[in-house]
């Protein structure tokens, strides 16, 4: 993880994937900051697999799949709301905060969600697979 600070008050994304895929950050689009048609994330997540990563979106209620994933030691990204009254990206790793692409936010508030990235080829389709799974445990349970 090579740090990358965000240089606009709304691509705090872009810093953070830069950062967690240890790229330069003018390589990582601003995709979200084209989300005019709430495609940002799709678009963000199908820009990553051009990389030879995956991502993963897991909710912050799904307690199960955020403690399978504080115990892999990847960093990902924690979504979190701020004081502001939007939400902030940030670097996690082990269910702790370890870099805030803005330098400092006022975080509020419950996690909203976290997206984990795995290099394809390192075990990534049975780590994928497992939180599809878990996901779709959750969904059922909460569902029923």
């Amino acid at each position: 993880m090579t740090a990358q600070y965000q240089t606009r008050n709304d691509n705090c994304v872009q810093a953070c994937v830069a950062s967690i895929l240890d790229m330069p950050l003018h390589k990582v689009p601003h995709l979200l900051d084209m989300d005019h048609d709430g495609h940002g994330w799709d678009r963000l997540f199908k820009w990553v697999r051009r990389h030879r990563y995956q991502a993963v979106w897991i909710d912050g209620s799904n307690r199960v799949s955020e403690r399978k994933l504080e115990k892999s030691g990847t960093y990902y990204m924690g979504i979190w709301p701020v004081r502001s009254g939007g939400t902030h990206a940030v670097v996690m790793r082990r269910g702790r905060l370890v870099f805030d692409p803005a330098g400092s936010t006022e975080i509020v508030g419950p996690l909203v969600g976290y997206v984990a990235f795995q290099k394809k080829g390192n075990g990534c389709l049975v780590f994928f697979l497992l939180l599809a799974l878990l996901l779709a445990v959750h969904w059922i349970v909460n569902i029923h």
